[in-house]
């Protein structure tokens, strides 16, 4: 790990005393233990696991320089604790022995969390890791460690939440679940770490043992505990003002993508666990177009539109609302050279700022051509979908797409029965819908892999009859009158449509 200071180690440590003492305590320590800290940083885990049980030895693996030297100042004198500088991911072999698997009887780590790799380094530890997530080093430490664990042997990480539900971790997941059987997992808010910012919500701490008997799953319950109004509620005997759940392991692994989902809403886990109709299913979920160079090629007709002061103002006469086939692929020539593109917002169900981008031949090239620009995923571009912004606050809000490009900073949605347009589009826009995609992804980040995985019912005709016409008046509504007003009497009807065919 190397490069910039600043994200070199992603080192966090953390002084609290509640969040070490429940890790050593989940570690089951007995005397005569071997235990590996991974990633020693100060020392903390490593004092935490002394002083719960003294007679035991350590093997305190750090790359920081400065770190490293502080662990051999501080245990100078101690012969249980053994300070070695390396890159644990690199690291081919371990301990006196020098062996690469099944030499610890406890391990316990709080590892860096993104730290920079250059990409010599990516290189190989894709290598060492296939099929893991190696931009995001904390899921490779824990991958290692849990090849560095004895069969019946217990390991307990701190580390991101994002862990339990990211797309690019279910191989992660699927390891984890596959090989060791998962006690508890406590989630709580990364504000515990005193004095400390980091680009994560929440963390969690994953205690877990492994089998020791390979390949066959776990059939047992793991304990999930969150809604903390404290870091000292982990402490044994202490009372628990939040939530515990029991989740059978094999239904984890049964999930879509391992996932562990977590919502206080009954019906909601259960429907995401076991549906057999997903978005993705049905429609093809898909990021859409950039320029590489918006200033230059994008105009606007939009003047009170948030940005619009930094692109220039065109008029329709320069537009081709409906391009052919031919320049849809090609470009256009002659002035009405402008094509609209469906941009990114907070619109809901029909988006009226107008945004276009230049379609000339030059500039299609330039697109299909720049390092820069985003020509992806073009057989959908001018066809009729549903636009879901990447970025999204409280509430998921997607609006048509019609005939037009779509921007890279939304989620292209086309359906492959357009006539289900209308019932996603409701759909997309309810408290239901909301309630399934934050549940299945609790960021504000909507990718296309996430939306994919929504379950969705498709109701009876009628039903299917009754929300085409609702949204069809909407739609004309909003374009001629674009108020709050609107919108608030639709989302109640809406809402409750939805209620009566989920059940929430």
């Amino acid at each position: 790990m190397v490069t910039q200071n600043k994200k070199r180690f992603q080192e966090y440590y953390t002084t609290s005393s509640p969040i070490v003492e429940y890790m050593s305590r989940m570690l089951l320590l007995e005397a005569g233990d071997r235990v590996l800290e991974p990633s020693a940083g100060q020392g903390a885990l490593v004092d935490s696991v002394i002083r719960a049980e003294p007679c035991l030895t350590v093997d305190a693996y750090e790359l920081n320089e400065e770190s490293v030297l502080h662990l051999k100042n501080t245990y100078a004198d101690d012969n249980r604790v053994n300070v070695t500088h390396a890159n644990t991911l690199l690291q081919q072999s371990f301990g006196e022995e020098g062996r690469s698997s099944g030499i610890y009887d406890k391990i316990i780590g709080n590892p860096p969390y993104g730290a920079w790799l250059d990409y010599d380094e990516r290189a190989d530890l894709k290598n060492l890791f296939p099929g893991m997530y190696v931009k995001e080093t904390y899921g490779l430490f824990l991958a290692k460690c849990i090849g560095l664990l004895k069969p019946g042997g217990r390991l307990v990480f701190i580390i991101p939440e994002t862990f339990l539900s990211l797309h690019r971790h279910q191989n992660l997941r699927r390891l984890v679940l596959e090989t060791c059987a998962i006690h508890e997992i406590s989630i709580f808010p990364s504000s515990y770490f005193p004095g400390l910012k980091f680009g994560y919500a929440k963390l969690c701490i994953i205690s877990l043992e492994k089998a020791r008997t390979p390949g066959n799953l776990p059939d047992h319950e793991v304990s999930v505990r969150y809604g903390f109004s404290g870091a000292h509620e982990l402490l044994e005997g202490a009372s628990f003002s939040g939530t515990r759940v029991l989740r059978k392991q094999r239904d984890i692994y049964d999930s879509a993508d391992h996932a562990l989902h977590l919502h206080s809403t009954p019906g909601v886990v259960e429907l995401i666990g076991s549906t057999t109709t997903r978005l993705g299913d049905i429609a093809d979920c898909v990021t859409g177009f950039y320029s590489g160079n918006d200033l230059r090629f994008l105009r606007h007709n939009c003047p009170g539109a948030r940005s619009a002061k930094r692109y220039e103002h065109i008029t329709e006469e320069l537009v081709t609302s409906s391009p052919d086939g031919e320049e849809r692929t090609l470009g256009i020539n002659g002035p009405r050279r402008y094509v609209p593109i469906r941009k990114g917002g907070s619109a809901e169900y029909v988006a009226l700022e107008k945004w276009y981008m230049d379609w000339s031949p030059a500039a299609v090239h330039h697109y299909k051509t720049d390092k820069k620009s985003r020509y992806q995923n073009s057989q959908y571009y001018f066809r009729n979908g549903i636009g879901v912004p990447m970025v999204s606050s409280k509430r998921i809000k997607a609006a048509l797409i019609q005939e037009e490009l779509f921007d890279q900073s939304i989620v292209g949605i086309f359906p492959r029965d357009e006539r289900l347009i209308p019932y996603l589009l409701a759909f997309l826009n309810s408290a239901t819908g909301n309630t399934l995609v934050r549940a299945i992804n609790p960021t504000a980040n909507n990718s296309a892999n996430y939306l994919k995985k929504v379950p969705v019912i498709i109701p009876e005709a009628p039903v299917l009859d009754r929300i085409g016409e609702l949204v069809s008046r909407t739609v004309g509504a909003l374009s001629t009158d674009p108020s709050s007003v609107v919108l608030s009497s639709v989302r109640d009807e809406v809402d409750s449509i939805f209620k009566d065919i989920y059940g929430f």
